[in-house]
């Protein structure tokens, strides 16, 4: 009777802390794992995702720049002036400084939506209205979207994506989707040509010009 009392208590606090202890120490062990895993997931969506961007700008340019200018305008079609920076709904990711040793202009990615020189990407490349305003559009005749479906979401991070168009058909100079990465700071210069590397962390795909 009274070994069967024994073979039914209950776990002592020790071996429960000991079973504690032992489930902690795997999953530390674990972790570094399971942080590669989402972190390859969370890249190959990005880029995956930025190689659709480069599709559908591709796509775009080819038809609104029929007249031979392949630049984003911010009103007046091919007539109208430059769009310098095209971004995606998301945060506005912080940008490196030059004392944690990344290279000056940078800060050139970091620019409010102001409607003219930066633009949402949605507005040329879902919706024919540069600017937000419909006097802006492009040309009917060359507009040919959507060239992507809406919303165009941020990147796993939650971050925008960038597109320095400021430099589409304007070789050397190159043109780039870019994605601030996982530690959310911009460390690519706005000028980067192909091939340079990438800065820090980010992500970067280049598009055809």
């Amino acid at each position: 009777m009274s070994g069967l009392l024994r073979d039914q208590r209950g776990l002592t606090l020790i071996e429960v802390s000991l079973m504690l202890l032992a489930s902690a120490t795997f999953m530390a062990a674990l972790a570094p794992s399971i942080r590669a895993v989402v972190f390859k997931a969370q890249t190959t969506a990005a880029t995956t995702y930025m190689n659709q961007i480069v599709t559908a700008v591709n796509a775009s340019i080819g038809t609104v720049g029929e007249t031979g200018c392949r630049r984003f305008r911010s009103s007046g079609g091919c007539n109208g002036p430059n769009v310098s920076l095209i971004v995606t709904d998301g945060d506005m990711p912080t940008r490196c400084v030059a004392a944690t040793g990344c290279g000056g202009g940078v800060s050139s990615w970091n620019r409010l939506v102001n409607g003219t020189t930066i633009d949402f990407l949605e507005r040329h490349i879902v919706t024919n209205n540069p600017g937000g305003n419909p006097a802006n559009n492009y040309p009917i005749g060359n507009w040919k979207g959507a060239y992507m479906n809406a919303p165009i979401d941020p990147d796993p991070w939650g971050n925008r994506y960038m597109l320095n168009v400021e430099y589409m058909n304007n070789f050397p100079n190159s043109v780039w989707v870019l994605s601030a990465g996982p530690d959310e700071t911009i460390s690519t210069i706005f000028t980067a040509v192909w091939p340079v590397a990438v800065g820090g962390d980010d992500l970067a795909v280049r598009v055809e010009q």
